[in-house]
């Protein structure tokens, strides 16, 4: 059985229930004062696994900033380099995330799409060379 999170504003008291999905309800009795209780979204249903293109772009932030840092604390170092191809890094992440949704369209799976549209692509441009021969 599902757990489910509820609220009640009469004595300010959030618990939680078990309770089968066919008995969910928009609300419960509070088992403190016995009032209605309504049904609120948990931490839990709310929690988001980062899509490849946001984990990419946030590991790509952290390491200009450690960049940045480090040039900081070792000024006689030449970090420009560095700096300079987290950049284009970025920037080509950027330019990936507007071509895919150019293409496939902005959702979780546009990458996925994105992919298969690119490789049958590849499929028929190889076809057309066999055919020219």
């Amino acid at each position: 059985m599902p757990l489910y999170e509820y609220y009640c504003s009469e004595c300010d008291l959030k618990f939680d229930l078990l309770q089968k999905m066919s008995e969910v309800g928009k609300s419960a009795p509070c088992p403190s004062c016995h009032n209605k209780a309504s049904q609120v979204l948990s931490a839990f249903y709310h929690y988001n696994v980062p899509t490849y293109i946001q984990k990419k772009r946030e590991d790509l932030a952290e390491h200009l900033v450690d960049i940045e840092q480090r040039k900081e604390r070792e000024p006689h170092l030449n970090f420009d380099k560095h700096l300079e191809g987290a950049r284009k890094r970025v920037a080509a992440q950027r330019e990936m995330k507007k071509e895919i949704e150019r293409v496939a369209g902005k959702g979780s799976d546009a990458p996925r799409k994105y992919k298969e549209f690119m490789e049958t692509k590849r499929l028929f441009e190889k076809q057309d060379s066999w055919n020219t021969d």
